[in-house]
């Protein structure tokens, strides 16, 4: 399993001009499905605004932001996402979109990699996706200890890797 290190890896084959959105994906009210969610909220408040990054909380519904998507125009966009991957609960991915194919358990209205293909088709952008490792997504619960220090980890690499740009 790769771990969020190897983000920054991959990340830097974006120029630091150009644009970047971040989609935090998943359903706040269902356990580890917040993960994605609490990462793009997390980063709100830790990087400081600026006109080259985006960072989105999408929710369920990560198509509603197609618009302000289009009228950014990023070169990247990076969907963080809680994934049952079949990994130890808080293991963290940084995958190529087609990577996630075939993942089950999606609580989104649309699943990630057919929103992949519409922003890459209709953008012309990269995409990646972050996934971190559920451990358990009932109704009404908080993040578990693994996926709350995942979420951590990665928003402590992407700040990084963002203020470095």
């Amino acid at each position: 399993m790769k771990n969020a290190r190897i983000s920054r890896r991959t990340l830097t084959n974006t120029k630091s001009s150009s644009f970047l959105a971040i989609l935090g994906l998943g359903n706040e009210f269902n356990g580890d499905d917040a993960a994605g969610v609490c990462v793009a909220r997390a980063l709100q408040e830790r990087v400081p605004a600026s006109s080259r990054v985006l960072i989105i909380d999408a929710g369920l519904a990560p198509e509603n932001f197609t618009a302000t998507l289009r009228r950014f125009h990023p070169a990247l966009v990076i969907m963080v996402d809680a994934v049952d991957m079949g990994e130890i609960p808080g293991s963290i991915a940084c995958l190529q979109w087609w990577e996630g194919k075939g993942w089950s358990g999606s609580t989104h209205t649309l699943p990630p990699n057919v929103l992949a293909e519409f922003l890459i088709r209709e953008l012309g952008c990269r995409i990646l996706l972050l996934a971190i490792q559920v451990s358990q997504t009932a109704f009404d619960t908080p993040l578990s200890e693994p996926v709350k220090k995942a979420v951590e980890t990665v928003v402590r690499e992407l700040s990084g890797w963002i203020s470095e740009q």
